[in-house]
Formats: structure tokens, sequence, C-alpha cells
């Protein structure tokens, strides 16, 4: 057992409903094996993961295999005996017939299922999940709709829509000293979250929502919104979608004069940042579920940053192919450390058991609620802070 997990794993005894359907799909997610082979004296455990490797999100697909596999094939690079990784990875187009179709077949091979990319994706193989069929770990989503006790088999690494928009909330109104936000929003299930998480988090702040703006799914229709949420001039514009409607969206809105709005996104919208700052002069907060991959120091991105170089030399640091390692990473540590014959249940419970883990600077607690293991929220920001108002002194005043 590592050093740095410090674990106790706790013995958990289930107590069935009586329910006899419920206790049938309790039995069979409690005897679900993980199947193991044995290589040359090393344990073989495969894991799955659908992935948009070709259409629009492919960038974004491909980063997610990238890190991933620099992991796994770094294992395979060891000298000493041990636990392997085999990545069985399929490409989706960000299709959900073909995300539900990959997953089925491969759940045949094996029931861990990896860093689905999207809410949509989740979805398209949630009956799979409610069924006991997989084990969907870490995936790179944050609806709160899917961090409920009916999907029981999905465990997430980052934290939820909620947080990360509680993170950016804090900063505009603690940091920046604005209050007027508004939201930028793709409708879909993701955006519908999202408008939820939103609307509640400034309900804590005792501020109303200041306008809002949202363009259909899968499209780059963003006018519309940029004229509703110019009409109200708010001076924060959050910004909860993909990243080309995102950069047309805010190109947009400038050309309409309103300068001084600050643009906010979630986790992902840093891969525009560099673009719209070259390229317009405009710069966008984001808030993010891993550390800033270029310039943290924490012992797992330094490990990124080198393997990186030496793996794949070729390729640039980025959030999402480093929340993949740390994916990957993290489920090798806990396989370690869970009792074999490896089972889903048995993984669960060793999750289950993580309580204030220190994972190579990396702070770990397990919420039982919503099922995740980090809480942590960064902020990638330029932005100047701006100086707090000197109060000028009374005329007589000592």
């Amino acid at each position: 057992m590592n050093v740095w997990l410090m674990l106790v794993v706790f013995v958990w005894q289930g107590l069935y409903a009586a329910n006899p359907t419920v206790e049938l799909l309790q039995d069979e997610r409690k005897s679900l094996p993980i199947p193991t082979k044995d290589i040359n004296g090393n344990t073989e455990i495969t894991v799955n993961a659908s992935l948009p490797l070709t259409g629009e999100m492919s960038v974004l697909g491909k980063q997610v295999l990238d890190g991933m596999t620099l992991f796994f094939n770094k294992l395979k690079q060891r000298k000493n005996k041990g636990i392997i990784i085999k990545l069985n990875a399929q490409d989706d187009g960000f299709e959900t017939v073909r995300t539900r179709e990959n997953v089925t077949a491969m759940a045949e091979q094996s029931p861990l299922c990896m860093s689905l990319l999207s809410t949509r994706s989740v979805y398209a193989v949630s009956d799979l999940v409610q069924q006991h069929k997989i084990l969907a770990l870490f995936p790179l989503e944050g609806a709160a709709a899917l961090r409920t006790a009916a999907y029981e088999d999905i465990v997430f690494f980052r934290p939820s829509y909620e947080q990360e928009i509680n993170r950016l909330v804090e900063y505009a109104t603690r940091t920046l000293h604005k209050s007027k936000i508004g939201l930028f929003y793709e409708a879909s299930d993701s955006g519908d979250d999202a408008l939820d998480a939103t609307k509640k988090v400034l309900e804590q702040y005792q501020l109303p929502l200041h306008a809002v703006g949202w363009y259909p799914a899968q499209t780059l229709q963003v006018e519309r919104a940029a004229q509703e949420l110019s009409a109200k001039a708010p001076n924060v514009i959050i910004c909860v979608a993909k990243a080309r409607p995102t950069y047309n969206f805010v190109r947009y809105f400038v050309n309409k004069g309103l300068h001084k709005t600050v643009f906010m996104g979630l986790s992902g919208l840093d891969s525009i940042q560099d673009t719209l700052k070259k390229s317009r002069g405009i710069k966008i907060i984001t808030s993010s579920v891993v550390p800033d991959p270029d310039t943290s120091d924490l012992p797992i991105v330094k490990e990124f940053r080198a393997d990186l170089q030496k793996y794949m030399g070729n390729k640039k640091p980025t959030t999402y192919a480093l929340e993949a390692y740390i994916n990957a990473q993290l489920l090798y540590e806990l396989l370690k450390i869970t009792p074999r014959p490896f089972t889903v249940d048995g993984l669960v419970k060793t999750i289950a058991s993580l309580k204030k883990v220190n994972f190579k600077g990396l702070l770990l607690q397990y919420n039982p609620t919503t099922r995740t293991l980090s809480q942590q929220v960064h902020i990638f920001s330029d932005l100047k802070k701006p100086k707090p108002a000197v109060q000028k002194k009374k005329e007589g005043a000592a």
C-alpha cells in the first residue's frame, strides 16, 4: 500500500431491499467480475473508452485519449511485474447512438468504462449503468442529475457544474467586484443543468440572474443569444457552451460595443483563451477541475509534463489530457489496493473508502452523496485584479 494513500478500507455490509428486482440487480453488481489476464507475469485489466476521435469534438477526444494512453503505456515500460491496463478505445464521433453501441459491445469484455466526455455521452449509457452492466469511472462532465442515488455505478473525479459556477461567481463578486451576471448556454441536458445551477448559486449570493441567452445544441446559431444578452448589458457573462460557439458569441457580443463585459467559462473553454486574446485582444476567465498543466508545481502535474515530454514529445500539455492522465493513474492506484479477485463492487468499496487523501498534491475526499472525489476548482485568469478603493479622509479628521 502506498504511503501517500493512507487508506482505511471500510467493511460494508449491504442490506438488500425487499423488492426482489432490486435484490437481483444488487446481486448482479456484487458478483460482476472485472476480468484479468496473465501477460508474462503481469495482471492485465481491460478498460473501455468511447470517445469522439472524429467530428466536432475530436480535438478534445484525442486529448483525453492521449492522457490515458500516456499513463497506461508508461506502466508497460516498467521492469517490475504488476498490474497493467489495456485501453480499448473506440471512436463514437460524438454521436450518442454510436456511444451506446460501443459501450454495449465493449462491456462484453470488461465492465470498466472510463472518461466519457460529456453529459450526453453518459446519458447514452445510463440504462447500462442502472442495470449494473458497466461501472462508469471519472466521466468528464458535471451535471447534478447524474450525481444521484439512481446512478450508483458512476464515480466522478471532477467537481460538478454547480461547484465550478460557484467558484466563478465567487471570483466575479469578491475579486472583480461585479454582480450583474448573465449566462450564455447551450440548450441541452448539460446547459439546462448549468442554468439551474447558476440560479441556485446566485440565490446563495442574494443576486438575481441578470440576463440569459441560449443557442440550439450542436449549432453555431449564437446571434439571438448575443442580442438578448447585450440588451441587458451584464458586466459578467458565464459561458456554458462548446468552444467554437463561445468564440463566435464573444466576438459577436464585443462587436456590439460592450467592451467592458468580463467573459467567464467552465472548464474546457481554456482552449480558446489564447486564440481570443491574440486575435481579438479579449480575455476570458475559466474555471478548471485540474491545476494549470503548464505551470503547476504539484507532483502529479510535474510527472504528467515529464511523461508527456518523454513519450509524446510533439504534444502540448492541456487540461483534458491532464485530467485523463490523472484518471488513469488514479484507477491504477485504486486497483493496487482492491482485494482480489477484482469485482465492480470491490472497486467501488475501495473508492468509497478514500478520506482526506493527498494524491500527489491533489486532495481527494469521497463524497458519498454525489460520488465525487475532488472538490477543488481552479481559476485560470490573467486579468489584473482591481485595486481596492481608497477612502479619502474627511477634512479635519486626525
